[in-house]
């Protein structure tokens, strides 16, 4: 039986409060086989995604393994690292544009050198050992 006979149209739409100027989320409810399904429109959205045998293949030995909970899971976490790396670099790449741009004077190393080794004799040593 295909999904979408085995789905009614929507029961109700709920309505949840608005923050700001972000939109305001829906909850769109439906019933299937006696099973109650919700999504909140807006936060997710569906994707489809190929991919090799063996990737799969890999992917499924990780949910079974436990690692994941479902394959959604485990894409959606490497998704968010490869997006989390991403904007790493560019924050480095800025650091790193702006440290060109505006390059430290031989004063200014020499002045945080002194502050870092006067820090390191000024902390209470006795106390950490």
């Amino acid at each position: 039986m295909p999904i979408r006979s085995a789905l009614e149209q929507p029961r109700g739409v709920l309505s949840s409060g608005t923050r700001g100027s972000h939109q305001r989320s829906r909850t769109v409810r439906y019933v299937a086989r006696g099973m109650t399904i919700g999504h909140t429109a807006g936060m997710t959205k569906q994707i489809a995604v190929k991919l090799p045998d063996d990737l799969v293949d890999e992917l499924d030995r990780l949910v079974q393994g436990g690692t994941f909970d479902s394959r959604s899971q485990a894409i959606r976490t490497g998704i968010e690292a490869m997006v989390a790396r991403q904007r790493r670099q560019e924050v480095d790449q800025r650091f790193r544009d702006g440290a060109a741009r505006l390059p430290e004077t031989i004063e200014e190393i020499d002045e945080a050198t002194a502050l870092a080794i006067s820090s390191i004799h000024d902390e209470p040593w006795e106390r950490w050992w």
